[in-house]
């Protein structure tokens, strides 16, 4: 159908909403019935795609941030026989509430809702979310709206979880036509829209340059109307996105394998479902690699993952909490790989110290602008991309190593200082530990904690005969005895080395010896108090950052003749190195920690030594 050209003016509603109640009926999770007896019974080619009048005149206007998310109240039904095992992954399930005008995205941590979420501006109602898809190359989704009542259609570009103010217009089309799906259909890593007339069965995809329609479509086979498509995802693994369609009159699912942006006439049927469930998403929630089905029952307000493998379900499932059934899941989609800028820390410093506390990174310390240690807390939360400035720690230091244990930040060294500062996140407050005996007098340490106690090695000595001698001094801080113990030195001395922790060996690398920058990789195991040479890193530097993720040790940027942005993983099981991809900025002395899968770099210096407070995130 061809659309027709509209002006219109757009109003923001902004309304406060209460906290919705959930549907507390018996739970149940959506059970295998009988194989589908149908797919979609293509005719011809459809005749028209979405065609395109004026740009739309207004995006959705943003009124004040919505009032509530969807609030969950309980598990739906029991736990699934086939437990999660995954590691993780970061992933955001988007909801909407066409009632209240509110919007929110949870974060999840693979199957689980941690618990966190964002809440996104409240939008009039008659705009609903259609889809997500990275449209601005910037390595982050973002968010298609639609308005089915004027034919105007817009992007949201997204920092991550929250809206960063800009947009783009997408031209007007026809009432009659929705956005279906989101998925790259010409493989050029652009994604593509999927559009559906479910009045006249016809079906449409929009080839993309970014948010811009190039004017360029393929047409898909008519479908009859009591077919819709559900979802986009690659179920077959060749790399292509295909389409998940379901029949809500007889219960019936079924997934097209798409060659590009055509059907290559081969399906699999899905088991057939009561048809107040209704498929939601389509997303690897449990690492796999193969996108499982999200899928929601309106009438209930429960909600269900099953695991795919495949096009096949597997018989496993999860329970999601159940929610109101005034709120809808609009998609769901990962995070993104790669590095991403987020909210910059109130305070620019290098060689402070972090840690991670229950999914909020701390930084303590550092040096400012200017040159001076500084006591500044500083805490992160990336579920809402804000800093928060908290109590300040008992005296300044840079140079140090923090490390978490049961709860508790601790910050050592540093500034030659030989007293540890505690902090507790759920009081604000710092305790100045003492602790015996007295350890060695240095800073520019690097460690890391094993089996609850937090190891610091390296780093230099107060100055004597005019120089800081490195030193490879290791010890042993219990915060359960609040006592030191000194262990087997490292065999290279160094300090602005930078450390990790693995399976219980902790992993020194990098840093800067008597003679200059060192490659050198070595490996303490505190059950035989030994240390054994690993592989070298591909590039000698030093002030480099570190970090754990997915079994691999992370050595980020640092200085080697110059500030770099190399990122190098190193896999214990094979003793190797891999690079990754580069941080957007080059700098050194910064700090970090993982927090849901991914890794947060904070801080340090530019390649002019400038003081920075840059946050960028990593995810593999």
């Amino acid at each position: 159908m061809r659309a027709r050209a509209r002006l219109t003016t757009f109003f923001a509603l902004v309304s406060s909403v209460a906290l919705l109640a959930c549907n507390d009926s018996p739970p149940t999770s959506p059970r295998r019935i009988s194989v589908g007896a149908g797919i979609p019974e293509a005719g011809p080619l459809s005749l028209h795609s979405p065609i395109a009048g004026a740009l739309s005149p207004t995006a959705p206007a943003a009124g004040a941030m919505s009032g509530s998310t969807p609030d969950a109240r309980m598990l739906t039904g029991s736990a699934s026989s086939n437990a999660f095992a995954g590691s993780g992954l970061p992933m955001r399930m988007i909801w909407q509430n066409t009632s209240s005008g509110d919007r929110s995205i949870w974060l999840m941590t693979g199957i689980s809702w941690s618990g966190g979420y964002t809440s996104l501006p409240q939008v009039p109602t008659a705009w609903s979310i259609a889809g997500a898809g990275d449209f601005n190359a910037d390595g982050r989704p973002d968010i298609v709206w639609q308005n089915t009542t004027t034919g105007e259609r817009s992007i949201w570009f997204m920092a991550g979880a929250s809206w960063n103010g800009t947009y783009a217009l997408l031209p007007e089309v026809s009432t009659q036509w929705s956005i279906a799906g989101v998925g790259d259909f010409n493989a050029d890593a652009k994604p593509d829209l999927v559009w559906q007339n479910t009045n006249t069965g016809e079906r449409s995809i929009w080839f993309m340059n970014g948010s811009t329609w190039n004017g360029a479509y393929a047409l898909l086979p008519q479908v009859s109307t009591q077919w819709s498509i559900a979802a986009v995802a690659d179920f077959n693994s060749d790399g292509k996105p295909d389409i998940v369609w379901q029949n809500t009159n007889t219960g019936e699912r079924s997934i097209w394998f798409m060659n590009g942006s055509t059907w290559t006439g081969s399906y699999a049927l899905l088991p057939t479902e009561p048809t107040a469930w209704k498929i939601a998403a389509a997303a690897d929630f449990d690492t796999d690699n193969k996108p499982d089905l999200v899928w929601q029952n309106t009438s209930t307000g429960e909600r269900s993952i099953w695991y795919m493998n495949g096009s096949t379900w597997n018989g496993g499932y999860a329970l999601l909490p159940t929610v109101s059934t005034q709120w809808s899941i609009a998609g769901a989609f990962a995070r993104g790989s790669g590095w991403t800028t987020e909210a910059p820390m109130p305070t620019p410093r290098y060689l402070a110290a972090a840690g991670v506390v229950n999914g909020i990174l701390y930084v303590a310390g550092g040096i400012t602008t200017g040159g001076s240690s500084v006591a500044t807390l500083e805490a992160y939360d990336p579920s809402t991309n804000t800093w928060t400035t908290k109590r300040s720690m008992p005296s300044a230091r840079a140079g140090a190593v923090a490390g978490v244990v049961n709860g508790i930040l601790y910050v050592a060294s540093g500034d030659f200082k030989t007293t540890v500062d505690a902090y507790d996140p759920a009081t604000d407050t710092w305790t100045t530990k003492t602790g015996t005996p007295t350890p060695i007098v240095r800073t520019y340490v690097t460690g890391s904690v094993l089996n609850g106690v937090l190891y610091v090695t390296g780093g230099i000595l107060p100055a004597g005969s005019g120089s800081n001698p490195p030193t490879a001094v290791l010890e042993a801080y219990d915060p359960a005895t609040n006592t030191w113990s000194t262990k087997a030195a490292m065999p290279t001395a160094r300090e602005l080395a930078t450390a990790a922790a693995i399976n219980g060996i902790l992993y020194v690398a990098g840093g800067s010896s008597s003679t200059g920058n060192v490659s050198t990789v070595e490996a303490y195991n505190p059950a035989t108090n030994t240390w054994t040479t690993k592989a070298s890193l591909p590039i000698a530097r030093s002030a480099a950052a570190s970090t754990v993720l997915n079994g691999l040790v992370y050595v980020v940027g640092g200085y080697a003749s110059n500030l770099v942005t190399t990122v190098e993983s190193y896999d214990p099981t094979t003793n190797s190195w891999t690079e990754r991809a580069s941080t957007p900025s080059n700098r050194g002395y910064a700090a970090g920690g993982v927090v849901n899968g991914i890794f947060y770099l904070a801080g340090g210096t530019d390649s002019g030594f400038g003081t920075v407070a840059t946050l960028e995130a990593y995810q593999q």
